[in-house]
């Protein structure tokens, strides 16, 4: 036994120890919000250029795909929460390709439905909204 607790003293003094009770909490607060807060990218949904005798073929001779996603940054429970892209190219898994970030009052982006031109693809939400993107932008690999 410690001289200090032999004569009726803690080993650490109460101010310390709020002190490092303190620093702990803040910092299992902090891990906390970092798991709870990391990014995250999950797929909605995949629109794939219809095939067939009618259907629009492109310069690139490559079936193309609109992959919906819905990302939620770090921080999203302080920062408004998930954003919603759409990724037009020839990757099925939407890692690669041209991106379309959407935020429109009503339109709900999970029921979008696309439209394959010969020279665009037309995004068209629910609400009316629509979104044009030239097929020089998602062609030939971009």
């Amino acid at each position: 036994m410690s001289t200090a607790a032999a004569r009726g003293r803690p080993l650490i003094p109460t101010a310390v120890a709020v002190v490092l009770g303190a620093v702990a909490a803040v910092l299992a607060a902090s891990v906390a919000f970092a798991v709870l807060s990391f990014p995250t990218t999950s797929v909605v949904r995949r629109i794939g250029q219809p095939t067939g005798a009618a259907a629009v073929t492109y310069a690139d001779g490559s079936r193309h795909w609109v992959v919906v996603k819905h990302r939620s940054p770090l921080g999203a429970p302080l920062t408004g929460g998930t954003r919603t892209t759409f990724t037009i190219g020839q990757d099925p898994s939407g890692t690669y390709g041209h991106v379309v970030s959407v935020s429109a009052t009503g339109a709900d982006v999970d029921r979008v439905t696309v439209r394959w031109l010969p020279d665009a693809v037309v995004l068209r939400f629910a609400s009316g909204h629509e979104v044009r993107v030239p097929a020089r932008a998602f062609t030939g690999g971009r």
